[in-house]
């Protein structure tokens, strides 16, 4: 197998890399070359791992689960499975693996939710046609559309805008999980939280500056 941790060394794999100089992965792509899976240690720590990990989510989710509950952690287990099945063609990691599965369900919370947003905001734009990604998916779209119309949504909608509207701190340590980073800072200078929290967070005025 192929383990993957903060510093990629695969250069042999004549991968491809962005404009910005950061490699652009796929793990089919590593996985063909290799003839190995890829191993996943305790959480995706490296930026390369975690965006390759993120890019399959955001493609598994769309694509293979049944879009009929109002958040990821409704739908039932059998479509929540999909998920891990799909992933284990390309990676490799211990089902006890606490941290992986916590980074993973997160994930998916994440993905299923803006998603929804997504179609929620498509059908917004063009009222009465059906988004491409539903055509053939008319179960779902009838069960979206109820569920996008309803009071409790529309209420939801209307207290998540005001709350965003309100919000001066703005995460900025992007798809690295909190709790590595508080690791990090904790084993490198042993700060306390409040220290964590100003490196971890700016105000919404700094970055409109």
């Amino acid at each position: 197998m192929i383990i993957i941790y903060g510093y990629l060394v695969i250069w042999k794999l004549n991968l491809n890399w962005t404009d910005d100089g950061t490699l652009n992965l796929e793990a089919e792509e590593i996985v063909k070359r290799t003839r190995f899976k890829i191993k996943v240690c305790h959480g995706p720590k490296s930026k390369e791992l975690s965006s390759m990990l993120t890019h399959d989510v955001g493609h598994i989710i769309p694509d293979e689960i049944f879009m009929v509950a109002p958040t990821w952690g409704d739908t039932n287990d059998d479509e929540q499975k999909k998920l891990p099945t799909k992933l284990f063609i390309f990676y490799e990691f211990d089902v006890d693996d606490k941290l992986m599965w916590k980074w993973l369900d997160d994930k998916a919370k994440n993905v299923y939710k803006n998603w929804k947003c997504t179609i929620n905001t498509i059908r917004k734009e063009n009222p009465g046609k059906i988004p491409e990604e539903f055509e053939h998916r008319p179960d779902e779209w009838n069960w979206l559309l109820k569920h996008f119309e309803s009071d409790g949504f529309t209420r939801r909608s209307i207290a998540n805008k005001s709350n965003r509207d309100k919000k001066t701190l703005h995460h900025h340590t992007g798809e690295r999980p909190f709790i590595y980073n508080a690791k990090e800072l904790k084993d490198k200078a042993r700060v306390n939280t409040s220290i964590l929290s100003k490196v971890t967070h700016k105000r919404m005025t700094q970055l409109t500056t």
